[in-house]
């Protein structure tokens, strides 16, 4: 009986997954459909100050900026 074990759990762990993963790939399917972009290296993440196009750093809030 112990060797099943493992069967015997795999089947609800999968219902488990599908049903935490329907969420993220409907918000997914609605971002893509809305047509929102990625944010852009244009303005700072944490403050929205624009940034120039080599900026390492916002100059006002020093938030990294992501490349």
């Amino acid at each position: 009986m112990l060797a099943h074990q493992g069967e015997e759990l795999l089947i609800p762990a999968l219902v488990v997954a599908v049903i935490l993963a329907i969420p993220a790939i409907r918000n997914r399917i609605r971002r893509r459909e809305a047509g929102d972009a990625p944010a852009t290296r244009s303005s700072c993440m944490y403050c929205g100050n624009r940034l120039e196009r080599d900026a390492e750093r916002c100059p006002v809030c020093g938030f990294r900026v992501r490349s």
